[in-house]
């Protein structure tokens, strides 16, 4: 996996408070899986791509307590894991709290990219992800019009990073069926597109949020801020999944079950909040802060090979983000950042 091209800011949960509202709508899988699981004396259970955990730390709580709950002197082992540059003291912090506050439980972290083994052949009782796997393995190519492949005007564009996409969703689903012990359960969150071609920032009333980062970024190729080479090296290394191409990788799979699926809208927590107040200045923070959170990666690396300093960059995309701030603040009535997810169980075959 190309790692190198994705991780998150540090602070990642403390900028993104649609991330932990999107796992908590996840729960009644989570208690559907356990309930229909026939416990061991062990419970080991998976939290891939994990970023610093703050957003989990709730649903840690719910599945631990939930196993705990079923009765017996029942050990659990909760594995956390993320790529290693992503791992910091805050998840270690955030484990740990875990591990005191409930007896007999243990927790791990394996530093590593979920396209790889995380943990051992047919291990884990329970896996979870959120908002991570639309992550792709690999850049099929950088593209030279835009940023966002879900948004490009260029259907080959698009088609490229589907097929991509697809090939790196099999991988995940077979990394997945050989962790699992049979009969374990997983539970995918994952960033999607629906039926009407809405995906995150894109809901086909406010502004997409994808098309004004790509904007700013080509107003600053245009204004010599940035080389072309530079402008055409921001691709993200991502792609927002159908419900139907999520379905059929699984069928496609074989040995895993869809026990359930459903693709739901969730609202941007900063504009709810900005509708109750008309902040403006604290909605353009909140919601620049969060976009940044995700996407600064892609913009600082399409710069990194230059020979300034590493403040001359940075001083780059900090005006790359106060642009954006000024025209969510100029025009918050048409901005928000609303979560299309797709919430997935799967079950392996005993």
């Amino acid at each position: 996996m190309s790692g190198n091209r994705i991780f998150m800011t540090s602070g990642y949960s403390e900028q993104t408070k649609g991330a932990e509202t999107v796992i908590n709508r996840s729960f009644d899988l989570l208690e559907k899986a356990i309930d229909e699981m026939k416990l061991e004396k062990v419970f080991r259970f998976c939290d891939y791509g994990t970023a610093d955990g703050g957003t989990s730390a709730g649903m840690w709580n719910f599945v631990c307590s939930k196993v705990l709950e079923a009765g017996g002197d029942r050990e659990i082992e909760v594995v956390l894991n993320d790529l290693p540059k992503t791992i910091g003291e805050t998840l270690v912090k955030n484990g740990r709290s875990l591990s005191e506050l409930y007896r007999n439980t243990i927790v791990l972290i394996s530093p590593e990219s979920f396209y790889n083994s995380v943990v051992a052949r047919s291990s884990i009782d329970l896996g979870f992800s959120a908002t991570a796997m639309h992550w792709l393995s690999k850049l099929p190519y950088h593209i030279k019009n835009h940023t966002h492949s879900n948004a490009c005007p260029n259907g080959e564009d698009f088609d490229a990073f589907c097929r991509q996409s697809a090939v790196d969703w099999k991988l995940l689903l077979s990394r997945r069926k050989e962790e699992l012990k049979p009969g374990g359960k997983m539970v995918f969150v994952n960033l999607s597109r629906n039926s009407e071609g809405m995906y995150l920032g894109h809901n086909k009333k406010d502004k997409n949020l994808h098309e004004v980062l790509h904007d700013i970024w080509r107003a600053f190729k245009e204004e010599g801020k940035i080389s072309r080479e530079e402008y055409e090296s921001a691709t993200f290394q991502n792609f927002y999944r159908s419900e139907e191409e999520y379905i059929k990788g699984v069928e496609e799979m074989g040995g895993l079950e869809v026990l359930h699926i459903r693709t739901e809208l969730i609202k941007c927590p900063y504009r709810k909040k900005f509708d109750e107040d008309g902040d403006t200045e604290k909605f353009a923070s909140g919601l620049t802060g969060t976009v940044r959170s995700w996407s600064e990666h892609v913009f600082f690396e399409a710069i990194s090979s230059r020979k300034d300093a590493r403040e001359n960059k940075k001083e780059i995309i900090d005006a790359f983000y106060r642009q954006f701030e000024e025209e969510v603040a100029n025009n918050s009535k048409n901005y928000s950042m609303d979560y299309i997810e797709n919430y997935l169980l799967v079950s392996k075959a005993y």
